[in-house]
């Protein structure tokens, strides 16, 4: 079952999963559908530019086995939802507009393509749904890309001492996972019978890149950190936690390492704002 956490930033809240890049077969497959028998498409879609002075508060609900998808998200996240990256790192050739403006966007399917779907093992469904998005987002947006291998900062996140304030958890549950809250200058980042692998993808989110997990901790575990995921520098009158490694090291007993490594990125050759209704 996938695990979501919240984001806040500028703009507003929104649900994330922490993504892997894709594999170049995977790729190679965008933008092909893999059933002949029936067109994984969505049939109708309604898709509309926030005003600037409009409230926009983000969400993405895109079930994978139903043929629905809603929205409200910067340009730059729904690209990123449809390879399945991360958008704060693994796309380039954006242009100002994609991080600054939200859409709204309403799409489904018939019900044949929900049926198929629902019969799809949940790897295959999501997928599936990520290659009907960037169908749309070709079709509505022009969107034209090509993918690279970019040499970029990567973090290595691993294991130092006895993993201090780690408790194992018994097994996962329906309610595993990992949440964050608070202020962004002292985040409290909370797992719940969670993988080391989760922790790290959404560590990439706030660290705005890579990380790779290499603790070898293969269970599933209870924690609690609490770390400054701001580029801002600490002032009197702000509360600031300890800087991310720094916060790591000392609460969870892991080490955040800095290096490069190539980064698979999305490059933007040409996108325009949506055709009309």
């Amino acid at each position: 079952m996938p695990n979501f956490h919240h984001f806040c930033d500028d703009i507003g809240c929104s649900l994330y999963e922490p993504n892997t890049p894709p594999t170049s077969e995977q790729a190679a497959g965008y933008p092909d559908e893999r059933h002949e028998d029936i067109a994984l498409k969505f049939d109708v879609a309604s898709i509309h530019e926030l005003a600037p002075s409009a409230p926009a508060r983000q969400h993405l609900n895109n079930p994978s086995h139903v043929g629905r998808l809603d929205a409200v998200m910067r340009l730059s996240q729904l690209i990123a939802e449809a390879f399945g990256v991360n958008f704060r790192y693994q796309l380039a050739g954006v242009p100002d507009w994609l991080d600054r403006e939200n859409f709204g966007v309403h799409a489904s399917s018939d019900e044949e393509v929900s049926r198929r779907l629902a019969s799809l093992p949940d790897e295959e469904a999501t997928a599936d749904k990520r290659r009907m998005l960037l169908q749309l987002l070709q079709n509505r947006f022009r969107l034209q890309y090509h993918i690279e291998e970019r040499p970029g900062l990567t973090y290595f996140l691993t294991s130092v001492k006895s993993a201090a304030n780690l408790i194992s958890a018994a097994e996962e549950s329906d309610n595993s996972g990992i949440s964050s809250g608070g202020p962004i200058t002292d985040l409290v980042v909370t797992g719940h019978g969670a993988k080391m692998s989760q922790f790290a993808g959404l560590m990439s989110y706030y660290l705005k890149a890579p990380v790779a997990d290499q603790t070898n901790l293969n269970g599933t575990y209870n924690f609690t950190v609490h770390f400054n995921a701001s580029s801002e520098l600490p002032t009197a009158d702000i509360d600031f936690g300890l800087p991310p490694d720094q916060a790591l090291a000392e609460q969870m007993g892991l080490k955040l390492l800095r290096g490069k490594a190539p980064v698979q990125t999305i490059v933007v050759d040409s996108v325009e704002k949506p055709s009309p209704n």
